[in-house]
């Protein structure tokens, strides 16, 4: 369902931005990670009761991009699972993160401790893991 889908990637998007100390570099973080919980609840999540969350990945590449996946669907109708995508740039210093897209016009707020990187959205956080 488009609103779902767009509901979806709004809330990805505005998980995502930080500030932060500094040494940390790029290749520290670079890897493939995948989403273990939301608001520390294990996988499939529902969120605002109409969109069921079934798994995610976050690619993070040394060359300061990322790309974030997410497999989805809408609860009230039950529908086939659904793979939507973004992608843009990061920065990371200490340990914090921030991912900025050109599929949205915000800025998400991420951190990243003992090869866990958290992104802080509204609706609270989403954990991956390397």
């Amino acid at each position: 369902m488009r609103t779902a889908h767009t509901w979806l990637l709004a809330a990805v998007a505005l998980t995502m931005s930080a500030c932060g100390g500094e040494g940390t570099g790029p290749s520290d973080i670079a890897g493939t990670y995948t989403l273990r919980t939301i608001n520390q609840q294990s996988l499939p999540v529902v969120l605002a009761d109409i969109v069921e969350v079934r798994s995610g990945r976050l690619v993070i590449i040394d060359d300061g991009t990322f790309t974030l996946s997410a497999t989805y669907r809408s609860t009230p109708e039950q529908g086939q699972s659904q793979t939507e995508s973004i992608s843009g740039r990061y920065t990371f210093v200490g340990s914090a993160l921030t991912f900025e897209s050109a599929d949205f016009d915000v800025d998400v707020q991420g951190s990243y401790q003992n090869g866990t990187i958290g992104l802080h959205f509204d609706d609270g956080t989403w954990a991956f893991k390397k």
